[in-house]
């Protein structure tokens, strides 16, 4: 019995193709935005941009990645921690915000810049839902500062 191959130019084939692709980008991408959100990358700036970066890091974690700067400053990666999470499709991993912080000589963040904003519990932004509360899950009322 002899198998019968699509032909290039069959519509399925086609299909599985720009299925296999869909797959491999979400793969790469980890399933997350790429800091495309205008909303979250403006309620982080709000939240963090002028604090001190101790401040930041006893608030909302420890950072992840750091970078020593020719000015005397820092460049860090910093990425949320995953509390508990309802059960569903994605995972504890999924949920996560990953941001990255310039921090000036005297230890202030100049920029907080959303690197990965992955779905949140809640809404689709998981950075949003981090930084419109004051770190213990309280919301803060718009303008409010940590």
């Amino acid at each position: 019995m002899m198998a019968v191959m699509p032909s290039p130019s069959d519509p399925s084939r086609a299909a599985v193709s720009a299925f296999a692709l869909c797959i491999a980008i979400a793969a790469t991408t980890g399933c997350g935005s790429l800091g495309n959100n205008a909303e979250a990358q403006a309620i982080v700036t709000q939240r963090a941009a002028g604090m001190q970066a101790g401040d930041f890091f006893d608030r909302y974690g420890p950072w992840k990645k750091r970078f020593e700067q020719s000015t005397g400053g820092a460049d860090y990666v910093w990425e949320s921690a995953v509390g508990p999470q309802p059960r569903g499709a994605l995972g504890p991993d999924d949920r996560i915000c990953t941001l990255r912080l310039t921090v000036n000589k005297v230890g202030r963040i100049e920029a907080a810049v959303v690197a990965i904003d992955n779905p949140g519990s809640v809404s689709a932004s998981r950075c949003s839902e981090i930084f419109k509360t004051d770190g213990a899950g309280a919301a803060v009322p718009t303008g409010a500062r940590p």
